[in-house]
């Protein structure tokens, strides 16, 4: 059991996006394959204020979720928690620090 452990109390499934050919309409519909299931997570919702501190003026990030960092996550542009979908707008990684494992967060928009 880590640190972090106690903090990532939900679970979430990572997606990333797979390109695909336009449909008649010129409109291409991405697919989502499933990069990894069941990934203790904390989900935070955060302030307009706070995302935009974080990531930028224009940002529309609404949620932050943290996790341990994981090999090819930043790749992940779709993550499903509790069947809900997010999509990731924005991330940052956090090297070792101590006891504490290399970490993620995702800036996320519903």
């Amino acid at each position: 059991m880590g640190v972090n452990d106690l903090f990532y109390s939900d679970k979430a499934t990572l997606m990333v996006a797979i390109p695909t050919k336009p449909n008649t309409y010129g409109i291409v519909e991405p697919l989502y394959e499933i990069v990894d299931e069941n990934v203790p997570v904390s989900i935070t919702p955060i302030s307009t204020y706070h995302s935009q501190q974080k990531y930028g003026v224009n940002s529309e990030v609404s949620f932050e979720i943290s996790m341990d960092y994981i090999e090819n996550c930043e790749s992940v542009n779709r993550i499903v928690v509790e069947n809900v979908p997010y999509t990731v707008k924005n991330f940052t990684i956090y090297p070792a620090f101590m006891c504490l494992p290399k970490s993620i967060t995702y800036g996320l928009k519903r």
